[in-house]
């Protein structure tokens, strides 16, 4: 692992050697703060994997957005529910929420691909 300077902020960030081959790097905060960077751009960027509070934050934003809307639908299911069920229930969901965003990532980088063939 080598450090590599993000190219708008200056922050030292890890890079790998196959990140450290690319010109531009993005440390993880400024890639969350610059929305202007296209698409395009960040093909040719290196991007900083996020931290470990980044990621629980991204997860804990998650939560907050996603738990509201399964106690309302199943609140009455989930309290006759044994604690043991009702964590098996609660992970289970999570498992699908990260299985469906894995899915979804994955369409969009087939899109992408495919719409680069066509260029």
């Amino acid at each position: 692992m080598e450090t590599q300077k993000c190219s708008l902020c200056r922050k030292e960030m890890n890079c790998s050697e196959e990140g450290c081959a690319i010109v531009k790097h993005l440390c993880f905060e400024c890639y969350q703060q610059h929305e202007e960077i296209s698409d395009a751009e960040l093909d040719k960027m290196h991007v900083e994997a996020p931290s470990a509070e980044a990621r629980q934050k991204m997860v804990d934003s998650m939560v907050e957005e996603v738990f509201p809307s399964v106690w309302d639908e199943r609140k009455e299911e989930l309290k006759e529910l044994s604690k043991k069920e009702l964590a098996k229930f609660m992970f289970s969901l999570g498992a699908q929420v990260m299985s469906e965003s894995l899915m979804d990532e994955e369409e969009g980088d087939e899109e992408e691909d495919d719409g680069e063939e066509d260029n």
